[in-house]
Parts: structure tokens; C-alpha cells; sequence
């Protein structure tokens, strides 16, 4: 019975052994994948506690710095911001969206690794 459980637990550490040392996952990718499901899974946590405050204190700074810059007292230069960003090539919303889109495709895996860790923190929260 004894010799049973050791193939059985030898079988199973090589083929973790395989995953990790193939081609398509890494070891770096474990830890970013983990990385972010955990990351997501602590911001829904904190989202599902605090989610009137987040929208409030968020509508208040929206609101805040629109004021400060309508009377010129603080002045919000969009693009350079926009150039910081990266999205210097962006001009309307339909580029926005088509380049957010891309960016979802090229990460699939880590979007849906961190929408399950977001919705499971939320749920759990």
C-alpha cells in the first residue's frame, strides 16, 4: 500500500515538475499569476467594506479638481498626462476601446485570473 501512495505522489510531482518546466509556464509565471489573483482577491475584499466611500471620495475629487481647474487655480495638462500614460496615440474613445481591447486579448490569462480573485473577494467579503 506504502509503495502505492509513493508512485502516486511521485506521479503527481512530476507532472507539476513538467508544468513548471515547459515552455508556456514558468515559475515567474506562477508567481504573477498568484500575484494577481491575490492582489484582486484583497481588493474585492476591501471594494465589498468600503464601496460607498471609494464612490464618494472618488465623485469628490472628480468634482474637487474640475472646480480647481475651471477657475484656474490648478492647471490639468491632459496631454502630458496622456503622454506619461503611454496613450499619447490615442485621440477619441473608439481608439480607447480598441486598445484596451488588445491589451485584454494579449493578457487573457491575468484578466480572468484577477476578475475571478475580484469577484471571490467581493463575494467572500
Amino acid at each position: 500500500m506504502e509503495q502505492v501512495n509513493t508512485d502516486y505522489f511521485s506521479q503527481i510531482k512530476e507532472w507539476v515538475a513538467s508544468l513548471l518546466s515547459g515552455k508556456w509556464l514558468s515559475s515567474m509565471d506562477v508567481i504573477k499569476l498568484g500575484t494577481c489573483f491575490g492582489v484582486a482577491f484583497l481588493v474585492g475584499l476591501l471594494f465589498k467594506k468600503t464601496f460607498k466611500y471609494i464612490i464618494l471620495y472618488a465623485l469628490g475629487l472628480i468634482i474637487g479638481l474640475s472646480a480647481l481647474h475651471y477657475f484656474n487655480i490648478i492647471n490639468i495638462d491632459v496631454t502630458k498626462i496622456k503622454m506619461m500614460l503611454g496613450l499619447a496615440d490615442i485621440q477619441d474613445w473608439s481608439q480607447m476601446t480598441q486598445f484596451i481591447a488588445r491589451e485584454m486579448k494579449i493578457h487573457a490569462v491575468e484578466v480572468a485570473l484577477s476578475s475571478a480573485g475580484l469577484i471571490f473577494g467581493f463575494k467572500v467579503g
